[in-house]
C-alpha cells in the first residue's frame, strides 16, 4: 500500500499544471515557418548544413544553426534521409564581416544582423528611450527573429550546432517574446517544462554519429560564460520594428 501510494504521488508530481500544458501547446504551434516563402529551391538537411558550413568558412564568418533542424538533429536515431525530408536549413549569421550574403544563397535561409535606429523606443507602457540603435536578425523575406543570439566569444568560422539546451532555450525565448506573462508561468516548474518540451519536439540526448563526424567541435551553448548571449526581442521592439515597414529588410549591417 505504501509503495502504491508513493507511485501515485510520484506520477502526480511529474505532471504539469493545466496552465503549463496549455502553454506547452502554444509554444509548439508558435514556431514560425521560417522557410515558408523561399524564392529558390531550399537545400535541406545534412546537405544544407555542409553547404552552409563551407560558405561561412569561405567568408570567414560564424553561423549558428537555428529553426526546426537545430532541434531535429538532437536525436541519435535520425538518419540523413529523415533530416533531408523534414527540414530546410536556417542559419543565423553572428556578424557580417563583408557585404551581406545574398538572400537564400545556396538554398539556405540566412538570418543576418541589421541595425535599426529609433528616434524614440518604448521600453514599457510608461517609459521610453531616445536616439537608440537596436540589432535584429532578418532573412530575405524581411522577417525578423523574435530573439537575439549575440557572440560572447570568438569562434572558428563555419556553421556551429547549438547544444540541446541552447536549442530548447531558443524555442522558449521565442515564447517569452510572444506570449504575455510566460516567464512567470514557466518559473513554476522550469525543469519539467523543458523536459516535456524536448519530448514533444522529438529530441533525444545525443547527436547522430554522422552529424558528430561532420561537425566534430563541441556544440555551442548560451549564457554569461558561453559562446552566445540569448535574449528576447520584446513586444515593444517588435511593434516599433513593424512600424518601420519593409525598408529595414535591405539595410543589412
Amino acid at each position: 500500500m505504501i509503495s502504491l501510494s508513493c507511485s501515485i504521488y510520484c506520477q502526480q508530481s511529474q505532471r504539469l499544471s493545466h496552465k503549463l500544458e496549455k502553454l506547452l501547446s502554444q509554444i509548439i504551434s508558435l514556431r514560425h515557418e521560417l522557410c515558408e516563402s523561399m524564392s529558390v529551391t531550399a537545400t535541406r538537411g545534412l546537405k544544407g548544413m555542409v553547404k552552409a558550413d563551407l560558405m561561412l568558412k569561405k567568408r570567414g564568418e560564424v553561423g549558428l544553426l537555428i529553426g526546426g533542424l537545430a532541434e531535429a538533429v538532437w536525436n541519435q536515431k535520425r538518419t540523413p534521409r529523415e533530416l533531408t525530408k523534414r527540414k530546410d536549413v536556417d542559419v543565423l549569421v553572428a556578424k557580417t564581416l563583408k557585404s551581406p550574403i545574398v538572400d537564400f544563397a545556396g538554398g539556405i535561409d540566412w538570418w543576418q544582423p541589421i541595425t535599426v535606429h529609433f528616434d524614440r523606443l518604448l521600453t514599457s507602457d510608461v517609459a521610453s528611450v531616445e536616439n537608440i540603435d537596436r540589432t535584429f536578425w532578418v532573412n530575405g523575406n524581411g522577417t525578423a527573429l523574435t530573439y537575439r543570439a549575440e557572440l560572447n566569444q570568438q569562434l572558428r568560422p563555419g556553421l556551429h550546432v547549438p547544444s540541446k539546451n541552447f536549442a530548447l532555450a531558443i524555442r522558449i525565448t521565442e515564447m517569452f517574446a510572444s506570449v504575455h506573462d510566460s516567464i512567470s508561468m514557466i518559473s513554476e516548474d522550469e525543469e519539467l517544462f523543458r523536459e516535456r518540451l524536448a519530448r514533444r519536439l522529438g529530441m533525444g540526448s545525443c547527436l547522430p554519429s554522422f552529424v558528430k563526424k561532420l561537425f566534430s567541435e563541441k556544440p555551442v551553448d548560451h549564457g554569461e560564460l558561453a559562446a552566445f548571449a540569448l535574449s528576447p526581442v520584446n513586444l515593444k521592439e517588435q511593434a516599433a520594428l513593424n512600424k518601420k515597414g519593409q525598408y529595414y529588410s535591405k539595410k543589412k549591417k
